[in-house]
Parts: C-alpha cells; sequence; structure tokens
C-alpha cells in the first residue's frame, strides 16, 4: 500500500533571495524539502493543511494562456527528442507562477513515481479539464504525445480566442450600464432634489407638468427606498444564485429563460454550441470514439437545455444513428452545419467537416457578438440621453413658464 500525501502550505527562499509562499504535496517535511531544493528553493517554515474546496480557488487564476505556453513548451521539447519527465522538470523550474509551479511539482513527482501523464493531470481537475485529459491519455496509449500537444495548443487557442469574444460582449456593456445606473440615481438622490425644492417655491405643485411631477416622485421614492432597493436586489440575486445551485428544476427553468430571450439568448446558444464542437472536434481528431468524444465534450455546456440535446444527441449515436443524424434530431443545429456534417462523413474525412463546423460556429459567433456591441453601445447611450431630457424637461420647464409670466 504506497503512502498517501499530505498538503502543506511552506515559505522557501529562491536563489535570489526572495522570499515565497504556496502549497506543495508530499509524503513528509523531509520530502517536500527536498522536492523545494530539486526547484532551487530553500524550505524555511511548513505547516500541514487539510485540502478543502478553497485551497483549490489558488489554482483557478491559472489561465487558458499559461496551460496554451505550457503546452507549446512541451511540444518544442519533446519533438526536439527531450524525456516527458526531463521536458517537465526543465519547465517547472522556469515557470515563474508559484501556484502553476507548485501543481508542476506534484506532476513531477507523480510521474517518476511510475503514473502517466493522463493520471498525474487527473490529481489537478480544477485546472487540466476532461477534454486535456483525454486527449493526452489517447495519445499515450499510442505513443504520440507531441500530437496531443499540438492538438491541445490548437483546442486551447481556440476557447481562449471565444472567451475573449465572450468578456468583450460583456464586460463593456456591464461596464457602461453601471455608470449609467449610478450616474442617474446620484443625481435623482443628490443633486435633483436641490433643485426640485427651487422649481417648488416658483410653481405650485397642481401647474407642474408631467416630467416634473413624475421626477420628484422618483426622487422622493429613491431618497426614501434606496437602501432598501439595493439590498432587495442583492437579496434576489443571491435567492436565485442559491436556487439555481441546489434545485435543478429551478435551474433548469432560469436557463430555459435565458436560452430563449430574444438576441441574447441566440447567442448564447451559438456560444454554447461552439464550446461543445471545439472540444467534440478536439477530441475526435486525437482518435478517440465519437461516443465518448460526445460525452467527454458535453462537460463544456452549461446550459442545461443545451445540456438535454446534447444527452440526446448521444442518444441517438448509441442507438446506431450517424452523426449527421444525431446532431440534427437535437433541432439546435443549423442547416449549414447540418450539411457540413453530411459532406464530412459521406467523404470519410469527419474530422476536417467537424473543423469547419467549428470555423463557421467561431465566426458566427463573434458577427453576432459585434453586431450586439454595436447595438448595446448606442442604446445605453440613448437611454442616458433620454434620461438627461427627462430632467432638463422637469427643472427647466417651470423655470421658463416662470419667465413667460413675467411682465417686461
Amino acid at each position: 500500500m504506497s503512502k498517501s500525501t499530505v498538503l502543506y502550505k511552506y515559505k522557501a527562499l529562491r536563489q535570489d533571495g526572495v522570499a515565497i509562499s504556496g502549497t506543495l504535496p508530499a509524503y513528509d517535511t523531509n520530502h517536500l524539502y527536498w522536492q523545494l531544493k530539486n526547484v532551487k528553493r530553500e524550505l524555511i517554515s511548513c505547516k500541514e493543511i487539510r485540502p478543502s474546496p478553497l485551497s483549490k480557488l489558488k489554482f483557478s487564476r491559472i489561465g487558458i494562456r499559461q496551460k496554451v505556453q505550457l503546452y507549446l513548451a512541451y511540444l518544442q521539447m519533446f519533438r526536439a527528442g527531450v524525456p516527458l519527465l526531463e521536458c517537465i522538470d526543465l519547465s517547472r523550474r522556469s515557470i515563474v507562477d508559484p501556484k502553476l509551479q507548485d501543481v508542476m511539482n506534484d506532476i513531477y513527482r507523480r510521474i517518476e513515481e511510475g503514473s502517466t501523464l493522463s493520471e498525474a493531470l487527473e490529481h489537478h481537475s480544477h485546472i487540466f479539464t476532461k477534454t486535456e485529459k483525454a486527449i493526452i491519455q489517447s495519445k499515450e496509449e499510442t505513443g504520440d504525445l507531441d500530437n496531443a500537444f499540438e492538438f491541445l495548443i490548437k483546442y486551447l487557442t481556440r476557447k481562449d480566442d471565444l472567451n475573449r469574444q465572450i468578456k468583450k460582449v460583456t464586460r463593456y456593456p456591464l461596464i457602461l450600464f453601471i455608470v449609467i445606473c449610478g450616474t442617474v440615481a446620484a443625481m435623482l438622490t443628490f443633486v435633483v432634489p436641490d433643485i426640485l425644492s427651487f422649481v417648488s417655491t416658483i410653481q405650485p405643485a397642481e401647474e407642474m407638468s408631467a416630467a416634473t411631477t413624475s421626477l420628484m416622485a422618483t426622487s422622493e421614492f429613491l431618497q426614501a427606498y434606496f437602501i432598501h432597493l439595493f439590498l432587495g436586489i442583492v437579496g434576489a440575486f443571491v435567492f436565485i444564485k442559491i436556487m439555481y445551485r441546489s434545485s435543478e428544476v429551478f435551474a433548469f427553468m432560469i436557463d430555459r429563460m435565458v436560452i430563449n430571450l430574444p438576441y441574447i439568448g441566440g447567442i448564447i446558444k451559438k456560444i454554447e454550441i461552439s464550446n461543445f464542437c471545439t472540444s467534440f472536434s478536439a477530441l475526435y481528431s486525437s482518435g478517440i470514439s465519437v461516443l465518448k468524444s460526445c460525452d467527454i465534450a458535453g462537460d463544456v455546456v452549461s446550459n442545461r437545455v443545451m445540456i438535454a440535446s446534447v444527452e440526446s444527441a448521444k442518444g441517438q449515436i448509441s442507438e446506431g444513428k450517424t452523426i449527421t443524424e444525431s446532431f440534427e434530431y437535437t433541432g439546435e443545429f443549423s442547416d449549414i452545419v447540418i450539411q457540413m456534417l453530411r459532406i464530412g462523413e459521406e467523404s470519410g474525412n469527419l474530422s476536417q467537416g467537424l473543423d469547419q463546423v467549428v470555423d463557421f460556429y467561431t465566426k458566427d459567433v463573434e458577427d453576432a457578438i459585434g453586431a450586439m456591441v454595436s447595438m448595446i453601445e448606442p442604446l445605453l447611450t440613448m437611454v442616458l440621453a433620454l434620461v438627461i431630457v427627462w430632467i432638463a424637461a422637469a427643472v427647466f420647464g417651470p423655470i421658463y413658464d416662470m419667465f413667460e409670466d413675467m411682465e417686461f
């Protein structure tokens, strides 16, 4: 029976004298000391910690681009004839990020003790996805690891491009929306009341226009109930999040509502299909069976309505239907995509057909996101302009009426 490892939190000195800290699994403190010694670090102190969900959050910041650089280094060294264990040893010594270096130290130790690369990655599932592990495992069996790294670089680069597009459609409009809401709320809560108090002295309430009375009512409501409104929004958000995680029925209902939203729902659906097709293409092209590729690729889909569609396609494939027939049965893939798959299957070159599908959806998502961003920006600007016009009409209208009534 093999001895189990313990997770240690350590402090150490680098060669340049800089103190660093991190976490690393080891059999005991002596084993921890030699692991750090191998990467030219001097152990100062260490403390045993128990693994918890919070400890994994430390590794969650290791991004896709870091993994692409890692696989690219492995590909170059492996094709130059460097053995896998030495590739990992060389790469872990050159990694600057201490979190990623701790992970690679653990992977190096496991491979040194006889584990395969895919088995070592299994212990870091919060970093390396099922798709990555499946591609590496399939190529380990055929002794073709350099192609596995090449597949992973291509797959992760596509995924990173898609993630950047998603951030583009969410971050800027969201920041703009928050700024607009914050500006309007601050004006109605702190600036407008002082102006309206002056307006009320020059014009009786019964003579005020609808713009003025509605602005006064909105301002008074925000002053009286701003905290209640803020807490209500935060409470509703927290409640929905808790229910979404704890109730499958509630989560499915929310996902169905999101996927059916005008325009936005269509983009979300395209993003989900693009993620699935990217993983499915990478897995199938690396030599994994159709059914297993579909099963693993289904894990990248997050919307439960789309998950149900993928499960439906898997069921059709397991019953002997072709990929084209199975995807067409879901009703989620466009006619153009189905035709690409059909041509690929009939020509015996399904990998090329899947790559064309990925390229199609990647371009389709980019175009949809670009159109959405170009639509949201003027829309939010127009909303802000309408609010300013409303405030101006409510404030300057009575002042203008006062000057009209004055006799010169």
